[in-house]
């Protein structure tokens, strides 16, 4: 009989010995292949630190699962589409000729044609004198762009106006006169665009007393309220007998640039227009003529 009981003691634990055995076999498996399953319900009675190492391991066994299905191929293909997606936007038009952009007006096509902006080709008569302004400008033919000037002054070709404005602009202050044609023009941007040209070419002039009389000119000529306040204030800095000369004249023309003059006359002086004996007694108790040195 005690032979009987040992005998059963030893078998119950080998048995049990083998049984612990099969599930720590079994576990270890699930917990490398990170896999979410159910364990048998003998498993249930595992440790708590058990299951929550299997609960770990198995979602970083997902994750890194996640990140082998990005392969370097889907990666490229994502930046190419996302580099289709920038370059398939619709990029700025640059357009030549439109309004005060630094171009030189209308340009021909590769046929020798000048076309406006929707691709409709100029008439005769205009593509002949686009196309003279262009070679004139090409060679420094200042004289002809300043004869085709007085021509194209009255047209109604923005293009045309726009690319003789900016060639002549290039001849500096030799072409003042013609560009002053422009100042008045009724296409704003045209007008701007010769107040910039005219005022750039101004600055050349070295003498007060011809800088003046050219102002003057313009200021007679003009009669956008904008641009004669800027030209007045040319008068300003310059020699004071030519400038008060010039104010005189304006005032007493009482031409549309009067107010500016005033406005000029008392920045110099430091006292209202009171007339024309007021402002020869100022130079006469305030001006000292400009000497020039010679270097």
């Amino acid at each position: 009989m005690k032979k009987i009981i040992i005998f059963l003691l030893v078998v119950g634990a080998l048995a049990a010995g083998a049984y612990y055995a099969w599930k720590a076999g079994y576990l270890n498996r699930f917990l490398e292949k990170g896999e979410k399953q159910e364990l048998p319900k003998a498993e249930a009675e595992t440790p708590k630190a058990g299951k929550d190492a299997g609960k770990t391991l198995a979602g970083e066994a997902n994750l890194i699962a996640e990140e082998i299905k990005t392969t370097p191929a889907e990666v490229k293909e994502t930046a190419l589409v996302e580099e289709d997606e920038v370059t398939s936007e619709e990029k700025p038009k640059i357009v030549i000729g439109s309004g005060v952009t630094g171009k030189m007006g209308a340009e021909p096509n590769d046929d020798g044609v000048y076309r406006d902006e929707e691709g409709v080709a100029y008439p005769q008569e205009e593509q002949k004198l686009l196309a003279a302004i262009d070679k004139a400008a090409d060679a420094d033919d200042f004289a002809t762009l300043r004869k085709l000037s007085s021509q194209i002054a009255s047209s109604k070709n923005k293009e045309l106006k726009e690319k003789t404005i900016r060639a002549l602009g290039t001849s500096g202050s030799s072409s003042l006169a013609e560009m002053t044609a422009f100042l008045s023009d009724s296409d704003s941007e045209i007008a701007e665009l010769a107040g910039e040209e005219w005022l750039s070419a101004l600055q050349e002039i070295e003498n007060d007393s011809e800088k003046a009389s050219v102002i003057e000119l313009a200021l007679k000529a003009l009669s956008d309220k904008d641009m004669l306040e800027n030209i007045a204030n040319e008068l300003i800095g310059i020699d004071e007998q030519a400038a008060i000369s010039v104010i005189s004249d304006i005032i007493e023309s009482n031409s549309s640039a009067t107010p500016y003059a005033k406005e000029s006359y008392e920045t110099i002086t430091g006292e209202e227009w009171s007339g024309k004996a007021s402002a020869d007694a100022w130079l006469q108790e305030n001006y000292i003529p400009s000497v020039e040195i010679d270097e």
